[in-house]
C-alpha cells in the first residue's frame, strides 16, 4: 500500500514502502517521488532511524554516473547509493539521497571518469538541476516532524560535491558540508569548481573535504591550490584530509577508512 504526502509549495511527495534494515539502529529506507519547482519528479531514497524525538539530517548527492545509468545499474556494479542512505540511518541521521535524472551525459562506467564529457551546456543544466533539487530536499527534511531543521547538513561526492557546494551558497542555513572528491566542468561554465572557489564567502557551515591520494589530477589541484587556500585566506572553517588510498571510483562505496572521519565530523557539527 503506498501513502500520499502533501507539501505545500516545491514538493508533492508519493511514499512506497521498499524494506526495513536492521543492525544498530533499527530503521526504515523508503523510496519516495519528489516534485521539484513542481515541475519535474524524481525518486528519493529516504532514512529515518526508528526512534523518539527529532534526528539531524544529511542530504547524500551522488556523482554523474548514477544519473548517467540510474540507481538499479549503478548499484548492480558496486555503486549503491542506498548504502550511504543506510550507514547514515545507522548513526542516527535521518538521510536522503535524489536521485538525479539520467541519460544527459555520454560517460563510460569503471577506470577513470571523464569528468570532462559532455557539452557545457548539458553541465551547466545538470548543475542548476541539483540546486533546484538540493533546496526542494531541504525544505522536504525542514517539513518532517522528526528532523532538527536546524541540524541538516549536506554530502556530495563527485558531481554531487560541486552541486552540494554552489547549493552551500544559496542555503546559508547548512550546518555541515562534506565535499568528497568535487568534479569540475567545462571551462565556459558559469558552475565550474573554479567559479565557486572564488564565490565562497557566503559559505557559513565547516567544510570537510576528503580526496584519494590517486584521485583525478584536475580535481586534486582545484582543491589543494585553489578552493583550500581562498577558505583559508577568508577565515572559513574547512577540515581536510587528502591521502585516502584510493582513485575517484574508491569512493562508489562505503569504507571505514574515510566513512568514520565523515560521521566524526558529522557529529561534531550536527550533534549537539
Amino acid at each position: 500500500m503506498k501513502k500520499f504526502i502533501l507539501f505545500t509549495g516545491l514538493l508533492f511527495v508519493q511514499v512506497g514502502f521498499i524494506f526495513e534494515l536492521t543492525g544498530v539502529v533499527h530503521a526504515k529506507i523508503e523510496s519516495i517521488k519528489l516534485w521539484v519547482n513542481s515541475v519535474d519528479e524524481l525518486e528519493v531514497i529516504y532514512g529515518v532511524p526508528e526512534g523518539e524525538g527529532k534526528f539531524p539530517a544529511i542530504i547524500y548527492n551522488h556523482g554523474t554516473i548514477v544519473r548517467k545509468l540510474g540507481y538499479s545499474e549503478t548499484a548492480r556494479r558496486g555503486y549503491d547509493v542506498k548504502d550511504f542512505v543506510n550507514s547514515l540511518i545507522q548513526k542516527g541521521f535521518v538521510a536522503l539521497a535524489p536521485i538525479r535524472k539520467t541519460g544527459r551525459l555520454n560517460l563510460t562506467f569503471g577506470g577513470k571518469p571523464d569528468i570532462m564529457g559532455g557539452s557545457t551546456d548539458e553541465w551547466t543544466d545538470a548543475i542548476k538541476e541539483g540546486i533546484a533539487i538540493t533546496a526542494s530536499s531541504i525544505q522536504f527534511l525542514k517539513s518532517q516532524p522528526n528532523v532538527r531543521e536546524d541540524k541538516i547538513g549536506i554530502i556530495g561526492f563527485s558531481e554531487g560535491g560541486l552541486i552540494a557546494l554552489w547549493s552551500s551558497f544559496e542555503q546559508p542555513h547548512l550546518k555541515a558540508i562534506v565535499l568528497m572528491s568535487p568534479a569540475d566542468i567545462g571551462k565556459s561554465s558559469e558552475f565550474r569548481f573554479r567559479e565557486a572557489s572564488k564565490s565562497i564567502e557566503t559559505i557559513k557551515a565547516p567544510v570537510f573535504l576528503i580526496l584519494g591520494k590517486n584521485d583525478i589530477p584536475v580535481i586534486i589541484a582545484n582543491c589543494l591550490d585553489l578552493f583550500v587556500p581562498r577558505m583559508k585566506q577568508l577565515g572559513k572553517e574547512i577540515e581536510y584530509k587528502i591521502d585516502y588510498p584510493g582513485e575517484h571510483d574508491w569512493f562508489h562505496k562505503v569504507r571505514k577508512e574515510y566513512w568514520n572521519d565523515i560521521i566524526l565530523f558529522l557529529n561534531k557539527k550536527l550533534s549537539n
